[in-house]
């Protein structure tokens, strides 16, 4: 099971060289637990498990 679900919004972890940016969960690859994360329309990153948590707003 994914820790994290297509649509939630996630934070990235501090020490990511790109700390603090929101984006939303766009994928999940469960064989290396990464995610694709979309921040804008022109950024989109792949993502461990261990580098982003679920922003609450």
């Amino acid at each position: 099971m994914s820790k994290f679900n297509i649509g939630e919004l996630v934070k990235i972890n501090d020490y990511h060289s790109m700390a603090g940016l929101v984006g939303i969960v766009t994928a999940c690859y469960k064989e290396n637990h990464t995610y694709l994360v979309r921040f804008s329309r022109d950024l989109e990153l792949l993502l461990k498990e261990e580098a982003i948590t679920i922003e609450k707003r």
